[in-house]
């Protein structure tokens, strides 16, 4: 019989793995691997005439920033090949390693060609990139094939060890590269914004800083106006200057 690759005490398809792969690993598959993105598909179908609004965005944006209005399922697409991809790589173990390749190959061809008919994203830098993401990959398989034939020298193995290196270097260096000027665009369009929102800041701070002034210099006003007043009020009665003798002497005189 056959035995689990992770485990060769474990018989493949016996009462105990059975079980567990009926009551783990098929629920799990149809779950994560299917279900998940099929119920994100349909959500997109269901609000694609409202993608636009801001509460479609908020919920569900994530799932379709990015692409082509018309083309806006294409991140689930992209889930549904990853995990064909991983059926190909797991169902494939028991054949030689050139077939599995090529299997792979030729299901990263066709991935490629659908995305290069397609163009999904809304940025053509962004469609290059994606596509040389999904080339890398294909040739890192194709030189393996090479890699690992036993009718090729050291030498010629160390240099295919190097096309392979060198190609996923390249792509590395041009997803950074792509990555900061996407970057430096975004902060540039925001910079005139938060240098505006700044000023207006700024503007505020010094209106409200004259308002303070002004309310402080006439809360120092204020008792200085209402001692005036009194001293006018004062001089319009000029028997409360006079001294109490003065009253006194007016009154014996009258008397």
């Amino acid at each position: 019989g056959t035995f689990l690759l992770v485990d060769y005490s474990v018989e493949c398809w016996s009462d105990e793995h059975t079980q567990w792969t009926l009551a783990v690993a098929v629920p799990s598959l149809l779950v994560w691997g299917l279900g998940i993105p099929t119920l994100g598909l349909l959500i997109l179908f269901k609000n694609k005439r409202t993608l636009k609004d801001i509460d479609t965005k908020i919920k569900y944006g994530f799932l379709y920033n990015g692409y082509r209005e018309e083309i806006f399922y294409w991140e689930l697409l992209i889930i549904y090949r990853k995990v064909v991809l991983a059926i190909i790589v797991v169902f494939t173990r028991q054949m030689e390693k050139q077939v599995q390749a090529l299997i792979a190959i030729g299901f990263i061809s066709l991935a490629l060609f659908t995305h290069d008919d397609a163009s999904p994203f809304a940025l053509r830098e962004m469609n290059h990139l994606e596509a040389f993401s999904m080339a890398v990959p294909g040739l890192t398989v194709y030189c393996g094939i090479f890699y690992i034939s036993k009718a090729i020298s050291e030498e010629e193995r160390t240099l295919i060890f190097f096309v392979i290196l060198f190609v996923n270097l390249a792509f590395v260096c041009t997803w950074v590269f792509a990555s900061g000027i996407h970057l430096g665009a975004k902060v540039k369009a925001l910079l005139p914004k938060f240098m505006k929102q700044e000023r207006t800041q700024k503007t505020e701070i010094k209106v409200s800083a004259r308002k303070s002034s002004m309310d402080n210099s006439i809360a120092t006003l204020l008792p200085t106006l209402g001692d005036a007043n009194d001293n006018d009020k004062t001089l319009d009665r000029p028997d409360l200057l006079e001294p109490a003798a003065l009253k006194d002497t007016s009154r014996s005189s009258l008397n």
